[in-house]
C-alpha cells in the first residue's frame, strides 16, 4: 500500500518557483479551475517523486498528507481527514492543507481540496492532470476522472478539457470528447468531425447517434411524456399529470383539489376546489360541495336562458338550455334524476305554475359559467295576463313533495278588472315541503271594487 509522508520544507524549489521569469503556476495562478487564492512566495512546498522513493525531485511539485492512500478512496467529502484534507469540502484554497481548492464540478459549482502530483499519484478514480494556462508553467493536480461527454453543459471549450469540444447539439451547448476512431467513443456514440460552439475549430469528437445528449437510445418518443413525437417536446399541463399516447400528448388525472371543468386541455384542470360532498343542493351562499363547477348539480339539472336558449332542443343542458322557465320545468318533469331548474338572469315574461318535486332555482350567468349571485344576476318574473278576476305569476297548487322556489324577482301587473285581484305568488292545499325563499315579490294594484247600493 503507498503511504504518504508531511514533509516540511525551509526553502522554495528554484526549479519551479523561479522558472519562465517568476511567472510560476502557485495556488490562485491564473486557472479557472483552481480557486482564485493566491499562496506567497515564501509558501511550503515539497517534492517527492513516490514512483521511485526519492526525495528532492523537481519533477512536479506536489504536498503530501501522512495518509494511506487507502483513505481517500471512496465517495466524496467521505474521508477522516475533513476538514482541510484531500476530497474535502472547501471555499479557497485556505480552506485546504495543502492549500489548493479546485472546481471538481463546474455545473453545479463544486469545490474540493486536492494536491499537487506526478502521473500515478492520485487514489481511484482521480488523475493526475495538467490544470495549468497558457503563459503558466505546467501544474499537474488530482482531479477526479468525470467524464464530460454529453453531461456537462458548457460556455466555450475551455469548460470541457484538454482537446476537447464545446459543441452545440440540438438547442444546447454540451461538451464532447476528442477521439481518433470508434473504439474510444462509448457505445451509442460515433466518431466523427465536429465543429466547435462558434465554428472556429473543427475536430474529431464523439457525437451521439442520436444527435442528442438529451435522449438516449432508449427514449420512446411515443410513449415518454418530456419527449412526446421529438426530444424535448414535453407534454404539460397545469395542475394534470401528462401523458403520451401514440406520439402525441394527452391530459392525464386533475391534481388534488383540481378539476377540468370547461373540457378544455389548453388551461389544463383550471377549478380548484376543495371537494365536500357529492350532492349539491343550491344555497345562498353559493357553495359548489361537489365541485362540478357550480352552485347544484350540473348534471342533475336542466339549464334555462332567456337570450340564448332554445325551447325546442332536447338536452336542457348548461351548453343547451331552454328559452323558457315554462319548457325547462316540463322537461324535468319527464325526466328521472333532473328535478332542479336553474334559471339564468334576465326577464321572462311568462305565467309559472310549480309542478309537484320541480325545483326552481335563479340568479345565475350563463355568460360566466352559470356563475350564481342573487343581487348582481336577477332573473325576474313578469306576467300581467288576465283571468277572471285574477292576475297570477306563480301558481302553486297541490304541491306535497319537497319543492322550492328560489332566488327571483316576481311580478305581477295591476288587475284593471272590478274587484280583481293581482299576486305574485298564488298558494293553493301545499304541503310545508314546499319552500319559498329568497325571493323578492311586488304584486300590482287590484281593481276597483263595485259600487255599493246606496
Amino acid at each position: 500500500m503507498k503511504k504518504l509522508k508531511i514533509i516540511s520544507l525551509v526553502a522554495i524549489l528554484a526549479g519551479f518557483m523561479a522558472c519562465s521569469g517568476g511567472n510560476s503556476a502557485t495556488p490562485g495562478s491564473d486557472m479557472d479551475i483552481v480557486s482564485g487564492d493566491t499562496q506567497s512566495s515564501d509558501a511550503k512546498e515539497v517534492t517527492e517523486d513516490i514512483a521511485d522513493g526519492s526525495e528532492g525531485s523537481t519533477e512536479g511539485v506536489f504536498v503530501n498528507w501522512d495518509i494511506e492512500t487507502s483513505d481517500i478512496d471512496g465517495e466524496a467529502g467521505e474521508t477522516s481527514n475533513c476538514p482541510g484534507g484531500f476530497d474535502c469540502p472547501c471555499d479557497s484554497n485556505e480552506d485546504c492543507d495543502s492549500q489548493w481548492c479546485v472546481i471538481v464540478d463546474p455545473a453545479k459549482g463544486d469545490k474540493r481540496c486536492t494536491f499537487t502530483c506526478n502521473m500515478g499519484d492520485c487514489p481511484t478514480d482521480w488523475g493526475c492532470v495538467n490544470v495549468s494556462t497558457g503563459g503558466s508553467d505546467a501544474l499537474f493536480l488530482c482531479m477526479p476522472k468525470t467524464s464530460v461527454l454529453c453531461t456537462r453543459e458548457c460556455q466555450g471549450d475551455g469548460d470541457c478539457g484538454l482537446d476537447n469540444l464545446c459543441v452545440n447539439v440540438g438547442a444546447h451547448k454540451y461538451c464532447l470528447t476528442s477521439c481518433e476512431d470508434e473504439v474510444i467513443c462509448p457505445d451509442n456514440y460515433t466518431c466523427k468531425d465536429v465543429e466547435n460552439f462558434d465554428g472556429s475549430t473543427t475536430s474529431k469528437q464523439c457525437w451521439p447517434v442520436t444527435d442528442s445528449c438529451i435522449c438516449g437510445v432508449d427514449v420512446d418518443y411515443q410513449t415518454d411524456p418530456a419527449n412526446c413525437g421529438e426530444c424535448e417536446h414535453a407534454c404539460q399541463y397545469d395542475h394534470a399529470t401528462p401523458l403520451c399516447e401514440a406520439g402525441k400528448c394527452k391530459m392525464g388525472a386533475c391534481d388534488a383539489d383540481y378539476w377540468d371543468i370547461d373540457r378544455d386541455p389548453s388551461n389544463g384542470c383550471e377549478y380548484n376546489c376543495k371537494k365536500t360532498a357529492d350532492t349539491d343542493t343550491p344555497d345562498i351562499e353559493y357553495i359548489d360541495a361537489d365541485c362540478d363547477g357550480i352552485d347544484g348539480e350540473k348534471i342533475h339539472s336542466v339549464f334555462v336562458d332567456a337570450s340564448k336558449g332554445d325551447d325546442d332542443n332536447t338536452k336542457g343542458d348548461i351548453f343547451h338550455p331552454f328559452k323558457t322557465i315554462a319548457a325547462g320545468m316540463a322537461f324535468a318533469a319527464g325526466t328521472d334524476d333532473r328535478h332542479n331548474v336553474l334559471v339564468s338572469r334576465g326577464l321572462y315574461n311568462e305565467q309559472i305554475t310549480m309542478q309537484n318535486g320541480i325545483s326552481l332555482y335563479g340568479g345565475y350567468n350563463m355568460d360566466k359559467g352559470w356563475k350564481r349571485d342573487l343581487d348582481m344576476f336577477k332573473s325576474a318574473v313578469m306576467w300581467n295576463g288576465q283571468e277572471p278576476l285574477a292576475i297570477r305569476t306563480v301558481i302553486a297548487k297541490n304541491i306535497v313533495d319537497a319543492t322550492v322556489l328560489d332566488g327571483f324577482t316576481i311580478k305581477s301587473a295591476s288587475n284593471p278588472q272590478s274587484g280583481g285581484s293581482s299576486y305574485g305568488i298564488w298558494v293553493y292545499s301545499c304541503s310545508k315541503n314546499f319552500t319559498i325563499t329568497n325571493n323578492t315579490i311586488e304584486s300590482g294594484n287590484g281593481g276597483d271594487g263595485d259600487n255599493g247600493d246606496n
